[in-house]
């Protein structure tokens, strides 16, 4: 079942497909902002996300809104931040331990595996032909 976004409150350049992405205030007392672009939607509620989307966002014309998520970092605290957050290809995290870079790589199947067919139609044409079967029997 689909939701109906809250009123659109400002536009933002989305870091990760490029667009540009609509804010919006989250429902209830959670007090946040999540953002509508072509990645999706994106509730992410971390310190860095929710202080990017108040620092960046391109407010409409009085829908700022009065107070900050409670996430939301000094300015001092995030400029930083948003640097080497966008600096960082998607697909890479980066070791702050040691500042190498890992690739992220979904998970896949051993080579060795090989696909199995999805046999879940089968079993709807053999509930079918079971059916009409009957109905057969009873003519």
């Amino acid at each position: 079942m689909a939701t109906q976004n809250k009123a659109v409150l400002g536009y933002i350049q989305c870091a990760d497909c490029g667009e540009r992405g609509s804010v919006h205030a989250a429902a209830g007392r959670r007090n946040q902002l999540y953002k509508r672009c072509g990645c999706g939607c994106d509730q992410r509620n971390g310190a860095v996300v929710q202080s990017r989307l108040w620092y960046e966002t391109e407010w409409l014309d009085g829908m700022k809104p009065e107070k900050a998520p409670a996430q939301v970092q000094a300015p001092e605290d995030y400029s930083g931040q948003v640097d080497r957050i966008d600096q960082q290809p998607r697909g890479v995290a980066a070791d702050d331990e040691t500042g190498q870079q890992t690739e992220i790589r979904p998970e896949s199947k051993p080579e060795n595996e090989p696909d199995q067919p999805d046999k879940t139609g089968l079993w709807w044409l053999a509930g079918g032909v079971a059916a009409l079967a009957v109905l057969v029997g009873r003519a």
